[in-house]
């Protein structure tokens, strides 16, 4: 099924597709209705963090959620379980970590499969981790990270993916690439990553049916 015939499905036949994908094996497919699905809740995420969030980090903060949701393992068979199950990745990917960052508190582990019939129970981490839409995050990312350079690569794999902050991040680019010029600084840090998520956030947007 084509994105534009996914998007023409309700949210319910959506979860239908999630769930047969999934049983099928089709990870792939499985990924690309769950990210759908995702984008039809964006301002309602967005607003839930926003009231907990300084207005200059919600933005992050909700592409946090949407990356992770993405990714997760979603098992329910209704649209509120599926809102549930998204709200509690709200609270603790988007909130929670962001709170803890700035405490200077590691975030929270990743998520493992929730039981979204219980309110407290959560399953034990896969063995394996869940392929539903990481390839699909992952193909984007990839394709945001080629068109850097290799600095400003870098300056990404510190700062997002390794969570060091902009002070430590650009002293190891500048470490490593001595010929820089100018040198990388704290704005700059905070300016490629800004572009790198802008990137990430609108390849994930083709498949926003809003």
């Amino acid at each position: 099924m084509s994105d534009a015939e996914l998007e023409r499905l309700s949210s319910d036949d959506l979860i239908a597709q999630i769930r047969a994908a999934t049983d099928a094996g089709r990870s792939d497919h499985a990924g690309r209705a769950l990210a759908i699905l995702c984008y039809r809740h964006l301002d309602d995420v967005r607003r839930r963090i926003s009231l907990r969030v300084p207005p200059g980090d919600v933005e992050d903060a909700t592409m946090t959620v949407i990356v992770a949701a993405i990714q997760s393992a979603f098992d329910g068979t209704s649209i509120g379980e599926f809102v549930k199950w998204l709200n509690r990745i709200v609270d603790r990917r988007g909130i929670a970590d962001y709170h803890r960052r700035r405490e200077g508190q590691p975030a929270i582990d990743r998520l493992p499969t929730e039981h979204v019939g219980e309110e407290e129970i959560w399953g034990k981490e896969p063995a394996v981790e869940d392929e539903t839409g990481a390839l699909f995050v992952e193909s984007v990312a990839e394709q945001c990270l080629a068109a850097l350079s290799t600095a400003h690569r870098d300056v990404i794999e510190h700062n997002v993916y390794s969570d060091l902050d902009a002070t430590k991040t650009a002293a190891r680019v500048n470490a490593d690439h001595p010929d820089l010029d100018p040198p990388m600084s704290n704005d700059n840090v905070h300016q490629i990553v800004s572009r790198y998520r802008r990137c990430v956030r609108a390849g994930l947007a083709d498949h926003d049916p809003g």
